[in-house]
């Protein structure tokens, strides 16, 4: 910025954004010192000390940023003449808008919201997949149980028959009687326990009991087995997947022995 207009107490300059330059002249009017004059300027926080001109000087600035800047001028005999200016020229650029204060604070806050929102989506996004892994596992998890199941079914069904049906031909109806009971009560059981996600361990003890009677049924009581549970909580108020432990006993009953 320059201007050809002179200006005697020329105290406050106002310029428009993006000012790249700024030149202010300046001569002293003592016509009778004129020539001992030695006048000197210095623009605070821009220049390290005086900058000594003579009875007439041009102070000239670019790249100055947007806000207040303080140009003094003083006497340069004056060793103190900075700290009493002859004239004190207040220059203020106006900041361009996205200078502006407000329209940073604006903008930061935006970014702010902005990656504030991009974590949430992302934590939400993670959530999710974690949800629909963990309902996976649980569903293939079911799908294994159901399929222990009808594993079991079949084959110990027909076995169980065979061997009761040995005691209704021997006519041993007391025997016959009573592994048909047992049978009638796994069965129930296990159909029973087949429509919950969960039993109790109590049910599911009582259920491999039955289970392991009538595989001795099979065997011709060739093995014997004794049930032992020994917990600090109540089997009624533990709660287990059914049919839980019934694989492993008919694996060790029919591998082992």
């Amino acid at each position: 910025w320059s201007s050809d207009t002179a200006e005697d107490r020329l105290e406050h300059l106002a310029l428009p954004p993006n000012t790249h330059l700024v030149e202010v002249g300046y001569a002293a009017i003592a016509f009778t010192l004129r020539d001992r004059l030695q006048l000197q300027h210095q623009l605070v926080g821009v220049d390290p000390a005086p900058v000594p001109t003579g009875s007439t000087g041009r102070a000239i600035y670019t790249g100055l940023g947007p806000g207040e800047h303080r140009l003094l001028i003083s006497d340069g005999r004056d060793p103190d003449g900075m700290d009493h200016p002859l004239r004190e020229l207040l220059i203020r650029i106006e900041p361009t808008f996205l200078q502006r204060g407000w329209v940073r604070a604006s903008l930061f806050a935006a970014l702010l919201l902005l990656v504030i929102g991009l974590v949430q989506w992302r934590l939400k996004l993670l959530r999710e997949r974690e949800r629909m892994r963990t309902e996976h596992i649980k569903q293939v998890a079911e799908v294994e149980m159901m399929a222990l199941r009808a594993q079991m079914n079949p084959h110990f069904l027909f076995n169980c028959l065979n061997a009761i049906n040995r005691y209704i031909v021997r006519n041993d109806r007391e025997a016959a009687s009573g592994y048909l009971t047992k049978f009638s009560r796994l069965m129930r059981n296990v159909l029973q326990n087949s429509k919950e996600q969960l039993v109790t361990l109590k049910d599911e003890l009582d259920t491999l009991r039955l289970y392991v009677e009538l595989e001795q049924l099979r065997f011709n009581e060739r093995f014997d087995f004794d049930l032992r549970v020994e917990l600090e909580d109540d089997p009624a108020e533990i709660r287990v997947p059914p049919m839980l432990l019934q694989p492993y006993v008919e694996n060790a009953i029919w591998h082992g022995l």
